[in-house]
């Protein structure tokens, strides 16, 4: 479904954001990217929705590169959720999930009845109705961040990118993203990659993981195996223990910090 080989990135010359930066990404799974602060991550998102490109390698979709999908095309079946930040035009929420189907509407046109139907059911499912007339300025992070991800399921995507939608967040609304993520990926099997600062929460949506680290350091693999005290401690300079508990048929695993790492001191 989606795949990156070999690929290379940099701002300056001989001086690589990341490079041989390889993985594959089957219909459906998630993959969590996850590394300290400046290794590249958004870089990476941006590379993987065509904002930048790549200095070498390539990026695919369903076997197809990326350079040769027509963006319009492209963003019909990939939607990027960004981090929520302040709104400067006063849209109301119908009208900011309504602008996700902009490639479909096309310029100077009306929505239809479609386009209306699609976006109301957006809402509907992330569970925001109650806001669908009230400005986007004058509503929570958390409730903006829920628009967002309205805005990017309206088309039907294939595949979500999402840049840290939970950061910024109290602990109540990181929840609330983190169960839709889950249902979106259950109920319309949605591909799913999610640049995020909580290894937690990628243990909780489990699939995969790429982990950046400086000097080109990465690892990518199944989530479960990949993260663990060892990984903790050599990508973030953090010690770390991992607790387990089994909660009906399932096993739950999350690592908690216990310190910086002596190194790192």
């Amino acid at each position: 479904m989606i795949s990156m080989h070999q690929g290379c990135f940099e701002y300056r010359q001989q001086q690589p954001i990341f490079s041989d930066l390889s993985f594959h990404l089957k219909k459906g799974e998630t993959l969590s990217i996850l590394g300290p602060n400046g290794v590249g991550k958004t870089t990476l998102v941006k590379c993987l929705l065509g904002f930048q490109r790549l200095k070498s390698g390539t990026i695919e979709f369903d076997g197809q590169p990326l350079t040769s999908i027509p963006p319009r095309q492209f963003f019909r079946r990939v939607s990027y959720v960004p981090q929520a930040r302040q709104v400067v035009f006063p849209y109301s929420v119908l009208d900011m999930v309504l602008l996700g189907r902009a490639s479909a509407i096309g310029l100077n046109a009306r929505p239809s009845k479609e386009d209306m139907e699609r976006a109301e059911a957006a809402i509907h499912r992330v569970n925001i109705h109650s806001l669908m007339h009230r400005s986007t300025r004058h509503i929570s992070g958390g409730q903006l961040q829920l628009v967002l991800i309205a805005r990017a399921i309206v088309n039907d995507p294939e595949v979500m990118i999402l840049d840290e939608p939970e950061s910024n967040l109290d602990m109540k609304n990181q929840l609330i993203i983190l169960e839709l993520m889950e249902q979106l990926r259950e109920e319309l099997g949605i591909t799913t990659i999610i640049n995020t600062h909580y290894p937690n929460h990628a243990l909780r949506l489990e699939g995969k993981a790429l982990l950046l680290g400086s000097d080109n350091r990465k690892d990518f693999g199944n989530t479960k195996d990949l993260i663990n005290h060892n990984t903790i401690r050599d990508y973030f300079h953090v010690d770390s223990q991992m607790v387990a508990w089994q909660d009906h048929a399932r096993t739950h695993q999350r690592i908690f910090p216990v310190g910086l790492a002596k190194e790192a001191v």
